[in-house]
């Protein structure tokens, strides 16, 4: 239903946002848009703190930084670019993305 763009350590890292069609629980949700604001800022929060925890770097900052939300479209597209590349990587024969 949509994308998070997030940077890792520097590097684009985005995280696509899906529901299960067949779940109950979401059958309302269509789009991004359904999704409350305070939802989608307690995901960025998992993702600005997520290496934090448990880790010595606990203090550390930076780690990684959302950069804001996209809708399906963009979603779909970021998912068929990295399975296209997958699929280059993989005929390559290299294991390292």
């Amino acid at each position: 239903i949509g994308m998070m763009k997030m940077k890792d350590n520097g590097k684009q890292d985005n995280k696509l946002l899906c529901v299960a069609a067949n779940d109950p629980n979401f059958s309302e949700v269509m789009s991004i848009k359904d999704i409350t604001k305070g939802t989608l800022e307690e995901i960025e929060h998992f993702f600005d703190i997520y290496k934090k925890i448990g880790t010595k770097r606990s203090g550390s900052k930076g780690l990684t930084r959302v950069q804001g939300w996209e809708g399906a479209d963009k979603a779909k597209k970021e998912l068929l670019y990295c399975m296209k590349l997958y699929e280059k990587v993989k005929a390559s024969g290299n294991r390292q993305f």
